[in-house]
Formats: structure tokens, sequence, C-alpha cells
């Protein structure tokens, strides 16, 4: 498999890791918009603290109700990994984060005072 994903993959990231946090197993055998969430800190620590309050954040505004925080093992050039599933499309989903003022007021701004960066990968499986 790994040799058919590089033949496929114009860059391909590999990492080792554990489950550091979780709210509930990200199921992976059901259709759904899916998330892979790269974060970057200074701080592990106080980035874990911040995947706290955004995890609570995303569980009431957008109805996230699983989701698995992968640690890397080793040296990474990640803090962590956010793996996440909802049962929407990428528009509704969309909506529900991007129309509400509190995303730019809480999410965004916990994000900048962290400070911790963070790179979404969103993906659907039909």
């Amino acid at each position: 498999m790994l040799d058919a994903l590089h033949e496929a993959s114009a860059d391909l990231h590999i990492m080792t890791a554990r489950c550091r946090k979780c709210i509930a197993d990200v199921d992976k055998t059901s259709q759904g918009l899916f998330l892979f969430n790269y974060f970057v800190a200074d701080d592990r620590e106080v980035a874990l603290e911040l995947w706290d309050h955004l995890a609570g954040w995303y569980a009431a505004e957008t109805g996230l109700d699983n989701s698995t925080l992968l640690e890397p093992i080793g040296d990474a050039d990640y803090a962590f990994v956010n793996h996440a599933r909802w049962d929407v499309g990428l528009v509704r989903f969309a909506l529900h984060q991007f129309t509400k003022p509190s995303f730019r007021s809480y999410v965004l701004a916990n994000l900048l005072v962290s400070p911790t960066g963070s790179m979404p990968v969103l993906y659907h499986r039909a």
C-alpha cells in the first residue's frame, strides 16, 4: 500500500503518532466530511489546552461528536493532528462554522493569542 501511495502522490507525509485526547472515535466506515487539522505551536501544552477550548465550541456550534487528537511520537513538523468527521457536506459545514460571529471572535482569536497555527484539510468520502 505504501508503494501505491508514493506512486500516486506528489508529496507524502508519514507520521507515527499516539492518541493524546479523544472526544469519541472517528467512524472511518461511514460517508461524511472528514478533517485532518494540522496544528503548529511553540508550546505543545498550551496548544493542547487550546484544543480543549476549541473542541467545546465545535461541539456546540457545528455538532461535532467525535474527534481524536494525534500527538507525534518523536520529532515532527506538527504539535499534533486532529482527526474528525461530520455527517454533513462541505457547504453545510462551512455555513455552520463561518457564519457564526463567534468563529472570528472565539476560534480565530484564541488561535492568535495562544499562538497556535491551524492547517485544516477537509475531504469527503463518497
